[in-house]
């Protein structure tokens, strides 16, 4: 959980945003359940809003919908190939959103889900470098196929 206040002159915003993992481990095999959330408050500007395809969903709405407030679900599971080197995965994930529709001035409440097949690489016993091939739609009829990648340290 992180909590963060900024001053920017007369303007003011604060971000709260709060993670929670569960991870199964079944052998070399892992089911991993994800739940995340965030919440900008005050007069927060487009570029400090939070994009929805960097950490809620698997596919790439990020260039489309940023968000104040957000909450998400992802389940995954990741079967083991060769121990935890080389891991094939299943997952989906779910969101609900709260985005500026700027034109209008107003705000929107939506929904997202994504879901497909996903490799894991673990490189030099140091980083995760995870492929996703993801098919997502919003409730907006935005969506499809899409891939998305992550390179991360673990250790």
């Amino acid at each position: 959980t992180e909590v963060r206040y900024y001053f920017k002159g007369s303007a003011e915003m604060g971000a709260v945003t709060v993670a929670y993992q569960k991870v199964f481990l079944l052998g070399f095999d892992e089911l991993a359940l994800r739940s995340e959330g965030v919440w900008l408050w005050g007069d927060p500007v487009f570029h400090d809003e939070y994009p929805l395809s960097w950490g809620p969903i698997h596919t790439g709405f990020g260039d489309r919908y940023y968000v104040r407030k957000a909450a998400w679900q992802t389940l995954d599971y990741g079967f083991s190939l060769y121990q935890e080197v080389i891991t094939l995965h299943a997952f989906a994930d779910g969101t609900l959103y709260d985005r500026m529709d700027y034109r209008a001035g107003t705000a929107e409440i939506g929904a997202a889900f994504a879901a497909g097949p996903g490799l894991s690489l673990l490189l030099y016993d140091a980083f995760m470098f995870r492929l996703y091939y993801a098919y997502g739609r919003t409730n907006l009829g935005d969506g499809g196929w899409e891939l998305s990648m992550s390179l991360r340290k673990v250790y």
